[in-house]
């Protein structure tokens, strides 16, 4: 199986966010969002199709008022991203 990889305006529109939500959730989760992108031969960031997953997870928590604290606490992230 051939990974996909996708640009931030695909992601973002595959998920169902705006470039400016995706910036905010790169931000909240760098960690997490780390794991699933890389730079491509040009140098821009580009990411795992299994991203899409994880972000529209994390948008579809947000929608219900969780915070990233909070997120991070139930999956236990919270200690890893904080040392």
């Amino acid at each position: 199986m051939v990974e996909e990889w996708l640009e931030r305006e695909a992601v973002a529109a595959r998920a169902g966010v705006s470039l400016t939500e995706l910036a905010w959730f790169e931000e909240q989760f760098r960690e997490q969002m780390r794991l699933l992108s890389r730079r491509n031969e040009a140098g821009k960031i580009i990411y795992r199709s299994d991203v899409l997953r994880l972000l529209t997870g994390l948008a579809a928590m947000c929608a219900q008022g969780a915070t990233p604290d909070q997120i991070k606490g139930w999956f236990g992230l919270a200690a890893a991203t904080n040392q």
